[in-house]
Formats: structure tokens, C-alpha cells, sequence
């Protein structure tokens, strides 16, 4: 279904087998929910999603968990002009009810990132190491995502 230049696909009257997820495309942003086996890198993972409280049990190995949806919003060219710092605001909400009733769009859920730094030019400490969690989600396919291998982060000593 095309409206507005965006194209959005739903469950609900295609031949996905059951369980199968399609995906939701908006001019450069690529949605698609999906299971994980584990949580994200936690050095570099802000708190929110998490599967935390789906410890299942304790193993000699470790813990055991079990897969739980999560949602990743991926920006591979983020730009502020501004040095700062700055969080993000991310609002699920529900496209369908718009396109169906013509109402204003109801927010589901909001979440908010960590803070992070804008740095200016002269004072830009260089790129750290990509994270385990981007390592993942360039293998499940983000190809627009830029990803640095261990030891290939660029940065100045300090």
C-alpha cells in the first residue's frame, strides 16, 4: 500500500506464513522487529530494550534466557550542527488508526536514549570500535550501516 511516498506492509491479508514479519519502509528507514538471543552489548546499550526480567534459569554456564522482541532505531548519518549534548525521543505509534478513521495519530509508547556528545571538529576524540550490537545487526542485513572491526576505531591519545 503506497500513501505519502511510504509504503507500509502489514500481516494482515498476505500469504506470510504465520509468525513471519514483514517489513515497514519510509523513504530511508527500514523497520522490522525481530527476536534476539541476547540482550545488547552493555558498555554501549542504552536501558531500554532490554529482556532482563526473562531469566529463565541459571545454568553452570551462565544464564539462560529466552528470546524476547526487541526494537532497534538505526541512524547511519546522524548530523547535528551543534556541539552538546543531546537525547533522542522515539514514539511508536499506530499508522493504521490514522489511515483508517482520518484521526490524529496516537502515541503507544515513547522512549528517550541516553544522552550522548556532539563534539565540535577540533575536539572530536575520534571513533571507538563498532559494538557487538552493531557487528549483529550489520550481519542481519543493515547495509547502510558503517561498521569498524575490533581494533579499527580511530582515535586520539589523550
Amino acid at each position: 500500500m503506497e500513501r505519502g511516498g511510504a509504503i507500509r506492509e502489514s500481516r494482515l491479508g498476505s500469504t506470510a506464513s504465520p509468525g513471519q514479519l514483514t517489513p515497514l519502509l519510509s523513504g530511508k528507514t527500514f523497520v522490522s522487529p525481530f527476536y534476539v538471543d541476547a540482550d545488547p552489548d552493555p558498555a554501549t546499550a542504552p536501558a531500554h530494550p532490554t529482556s532482563e526480567d526473562s531469566v529463565t534459569q541459571r545454568t553452570p554456564g551462565g544464564l539462560e534466557r529466552t528470546k524476547q522482541p526487541a526494537t532497534f532505531f538505526i541512524f547511519s548519518d546522524l548530523s547535528i550542527s551543534k556541539a552538546g549534548v543531546y537525547r533522542l525521543q522515539f514514539r511508536l505509534m499506530n499508522w493504521g488508526h490514522v489511515e483508517d478513521t482520518g484521526q490524529q495519530m496516537p502515541i503507544l509508547a515513547e522512549a528517550w536514549s541516553n544522552p550522548f556528545h556532539v563534539y565540535p571538529a577540533k575536539d572530536f576524540p575520534g571513533m571507538k570500535d563498532s559494538s557487538p550490537l552493531a557487528e549483529g545487526l550489520k550481519e542481519l542485513g543493515f547495509v547502510e550501516l558503517k561498521t569498524r572491526g575490533e581494533g579499527k576505531g580511530k582515535g586520539r591519545k589523550r
